[in-house]
């Protein structure tokens, strides 16, 4: 707890010459001391401001580094979602490759099969 120290005799003396009874006088003082020292606990030091302020910005600093992590997952997400459409354009690319394939290969067999037959002595 901080406290802020005064003289209290002082203090009495200038009530005192200002024509205050001196009994009066110390209650006085008295009751300032007491209102002072009770006041001085809801007050915020230049150390706690600095504790505070540390605080603060290690709060900044975390929020920081949330939004950064939430804006990786995000494009994280996003490749992932563009990975499996490349994946599935590939699977049809291949498909239809095959397909193509395929069909020549028929088409080559039925040029091959019609120019035997065309041959002499095929059947």
């Amino acid at each position: 707890m901080t406290t802020i120290t005064y003289d209290t005799l002082k203090f009495v003396r200038r009530l005192k010459d200002a024509g205050i009874p001196e009994n009066h006088a110390e209650a006085i003082s008295e009751a300032f001391k007491d209102a002072q020292t009770s006041q001085m606990e809801d007050l915020v030091t230049k150390k706690d401001l600095l504790k505070l302020d540390g605080q603060v910005s290690c709060k900044a600093d975390v929020a920081k580094v949330d939004f950064r992590i939430q804006e990786l997952n995000t494009k994280i997400e996003t490749l992932n979602a563009n990975i499996e459409t490349t994946r599935m354009d590939l699977r049809r690319d291949i498909e239809t490759a095959k397909l193509e394939v395929i069909k020549w290969l028929v088409g080559a067999s039925g040029a091959i099969v019609a120019l035997v037959k065309l041959l002499p002595g095929g059947h």
